[in-house]
Order: structure tokens, then C-alpha cells, then sequence
């Protein structure tokens, strides 16, 4: 009867917590800090001697637990925020990267979103999600840094490795040839 006892109280205490309404701060907290961490990190990666990114957001006043960042445009690197996000994933890391322009239903033409950026220039961003721990998000610049070794070291040639070539089969259809 009395080990009873214990485990009720055990399990009572388990699932207790922290206090009301600040388990939710905490948490969003410490999304905010791990943000602020990749933030800081992307800023302190270097290409000789110049700053490696743009960091794009406001940082951690008053926003979401999102950076964006893009490769800083006056390196005029041969590889962009896409091709980044294509070798980050073969390290198993999702980074999603986009290019800063729309499509024009009307014209058919590709459009900047920005007055002060081309059409073509590429982002990236990072959603820090609860479960992306300080440990991890230290594995995910270590993985931006040497996916950005691996990029100088083939160039132009990763873009052209990554072309992919669609063709219509005689019935219509669309075929991918990589």
C-alpha cells in the first residue's frame, strides 16, 4: 500500500511542471537565444576577410525565432543561397533558400520583391523550432561552414552538376533528365 502511495506521488510530481504560463516563455526563450546563437554565428563566418552573410532580420526584438540570412552580395561568390541549401542537405540539414523575386502572372516575367535587390539574388532562412538544441544548432554551423568549403572548392561546377533538363516524350508528358 505504501509503494502505492509513492508512485501516485511520483507520477503527481512528473507531470506537474514548471509553473503555470511559464513553461511557454521558457520554451520561446530559449527558441529566441538558439536564434540569436546561429545569428551570431553566420556573422562571424568570414571569406577573406570580409564578412561571409547578410543577416536579413531585425534579430531577436520583436520577432519570431527565424534568421534569414544571404551570402553577402559584394563577395560575388560563383554559388548562391540554393545551391548552400542543396549541399546542407546532403548533411541532412533542411535550410530553405529562395530567390527574391515573383512571378508576374500576367507579363510571365520573374520580378524583384525588393526595390534595392536584383531579381535573382537568393536568401535563406532558419526556423528554430522547440526541439533544435544549442548542441545541434552548433552542428548546423559547422555544417554551413564546411558545406561553404565544399562549394569554393568545385565553384561554378556544383551548379552545373545540379542542372537538370526537362523534356517533353512524345505523348506529352514532362521527363526529367539529370
Amino acid at each position: 500500500v505504501a509503494m502505492a502511495h509513492v508512485r501516485v506521488t511520483v507520477i503527481a510530481t512528473a507531470t506537474r511542471g514548471p509553473p503555470r504560463g511559464k513553461g511557454y516563455r521558457m520554451l520561446t526563450n530559449n527558441q529566441m537565444a538558439t536564434a540569436e546563437f546561429i545569428r551570431c554565428g553566420l556573422k562571424a563566418m568570414l571569406h577573406d576577410d570580409k564578412p561571409l552573410f547578410k543577416v536579413l532580420d531585425h534579430g531577436s526584438t520583436n520577432c519570431l525565432p527565424v534568421v534569414t540570412a544571404m551570402l553577402h552580395p559584394d563577395l560575388d561568390l560563383p554559388y548562391d543561397a540554393i545551391d548552400l541549401q542543396h549541399v546542407l542537405a546532403e548533411r541532412h540539414w533542411y535550410v530553405s533558400g529562395y530567390k527574391m523575386q515573383f512571378h508576374d502572372p500576367v507579363t510571365g516575367e520573374s520580378l524583384p520583391l525588393f526595390t534595392d535587390m536584383p531579381a535573382g539574388t537568393t536568401m535563406f532562412r532558419v526556423v528554430v523550432k522547440s526541439n533544435l538544441t544549442r548542441a545541434l544548432a552548433g552542428d548546423l554551423l559547422t555544417s554551413i561552414g564546411n558545406s561553404v568549403q565544399f562549394l569554393e572548392q568545385v565553384g561554378e561546377g556544383y551548379a552545373a552538376m545540379h542542372q537538370v533538363e526537362v523534356r517533353k516524350s512524345k505523348s506529352g508528358a514532362h521527363i526529367t533528365v539529370c
